[in-house]
């Protein structure tokens, strides 16, 4: 394949001195090539190099050795580009000897004059694909070589991280060590602590018995109160959800609610209500501070202690110590304040509606809770009070029964108090249902829903 076939211009720098009879053939046009004649060293061959020619043919006729070698050094700091080859034109066969000299000069092949296009059309390929090759090479030479020296990074960085994760790895055995020693060490402390707890717990009941006897055999006028406290309290604290240790600590306060009376002397305990001064009376409104300052000290008491700080708080906020009002009183607290009362309401120790009353029937004790609804104690409590008095106590004169709010009718009698959820009472114990009471409470019922039944009186 020729150079024309291939429709592309090969540039080609001819130089030799003026006067070459060769200068007038190759200044003529030749299809597919650029020609430029220049003499040697002059500075138009400076400015031919410049053009990025693709062969260099020197006139060695016209230009002696020492001028050639002046050219061949002139060109290769000239040339921007590496020429496909470099040919010199002879006019005689110079031989083997001379033909190697001028070839190890930079020489790439020989022409004898005279110079032809055709020849050199013949030629240009081999050369012009040399030359694409050898660039070629040098790319790939150039490209292999950066792969080395990122092979060379990669396998430092390979090595950094051989030696770090080596690093990691002892550092984790290590770490394994220490976790297994303190997990060991954890297990340990666990099974101490489960001792620990056991013993802790048996101390407070320990405790709490100790104190519970000495609570009871100093409290000649109402005996078994505190546990009669706790099941009331108990009843109140399940139909609230208390969790597990609230009603534990809830129980332990019912059962101690009275530790500070062991700190009142024997004689002014021994008096009768009325018999007492007025800084006698002092000293048993302060009992129950005091008390949960004693139990406080005690390891297992502190959530009980806190409960009883708070026994003579009222929901009004005219209570003691700190005189909180509803919910900023804890609801133990207020659950116990309910029980205590109910209790002491029960054997006619506390003042209800009619004072001169002792022991009254269970009947009677609904009514006698609502006057401290709202003052005295939580609303939703005495409620739940009052519920605790229909289904768990005895020695009612009249029969107690369940009914839904949408079976009565005009004439019962409430057995127990209706409440709503906030707490406001709707019909109190004793009322008498009439037609228009029932109505509004179903409508009420359908806006608010109540609770699923209500307690009646029969006869």
């Amino acid at each position: 394949m020729n150079t024309q076939e291939q429709g592309e211009i090969i540039k080609l720098v001819y130089v030799c001195c003026q006067g070459t009879d060769d200068r007038v053939e190759l200044s003529a046009h030749h299809q597919g090539w650029q020609i430029i004649v220049c003499d040697a060293l002059s500075s138009n061959l400076s400015a031919a190099l410049g053009e990025t020619p693709d062969f260099l043919v020197v006139d060695l006729e016209s230009i002696d050795v020492n001028k050639t070698e002046q050219v061949l050094g002139f060109v290769s700091k000239k040339v921007k580009k590496p020429l496909a080859a470099i040919f010199g034109v002879l006019a005689v066969d110079p031989g083997v000897k001379k033909r190697c000299a001028l070839l190890s000069m930079g020489f790439d092949d020989l022409f004898i004059k005279p110079l032809s296009i055709e020849e050199l059309g013949l030629k240009a390929p081999v050369f012009l694909g040399k030359k694409e090759l050898e660039q070629q090479i040098a790319w790939t030479r150039e490209k292999l070589d950066d792969a080395v020296k990122l092979l060379e990074k990669f396998k430092a960085d390979l090595l950094n991280t051989r030696k770090a994760l080596v690093k990691e790895k002892n550092l984790l055995h290590n770490s394994l060590k220490q976790i297994t020693i303190m997990t060991g060490e954890r297990e340990r402390l666990k099974a101490e602590n489960l001792d620990l707890g056991g013993r802790l717990q048996k101390n407070t009941r320990g405790i709490e018995h100790i104190l519970g006897s000495m609570i009871e055999a100093g409290n000649e006028t109402n005996k078994g109160h505190a546990r009669r406290v706790a099941r009331i309290a108990k009843f109140v604290g399940d139909s609230l959800g208390l969790s597990m240790i609230e009603k534990m600590a809830l129980k332990q306060a019912a059962l101690l609610h009275e530790a500070g009376q062991l700190f009142i002397p024997g004689s002014v305990s021994a008096k009768k209500r009325e018999e007492l001064t007025e800084y006698e009376r002092d000293l048993f409104r302060q009992a129950p501070e005091t008390g949960a300052a004693f139990l406080s000290q005690c390891p297992g008491l502190e959530r009980a202690s806190q409960i009883i700080c708070h026994l003579h708080e009222n929901v009004d906020g005219t209570g003691r110590p700190k005189g909180l009002k509803r919910r900023y009183i804890p609801l133990a607290a207020r659950i116990l304040a309910g029980a205590d009362l109910l209790d002491d309401l029960a054997n006619g120790l506390a003042d209800g509606p009619d004072p001169a009353e002792r022991r009254p029937l269970p009947d009677a004790l609904p009514g006698m809770l609502e006057p401290f609804s709202g003052t005295r104690l939580d609303p939703r409590i005495v409620n739940l009070l009052e519920y605790y008095v229909v289904t768990c106590m005895d020695g009612h004169s009249t029969r107690i029964k369940e009914m839904g709010v949408y079976q009565l009718k005009p004439g019962m009698t409430m057995g127990a108090g209706v409440y709503a959820k906030t707490g406001t009472k709707l019909f109190s114990a004793g009322a008498v249902l009439t037609q228009e009471s029932i109505t509004m409470l179903m409508r009420y019922n359908r806006e608010y829903p109540l609770a699923e039944t209500v307690f009646i009186k029969v006869d």
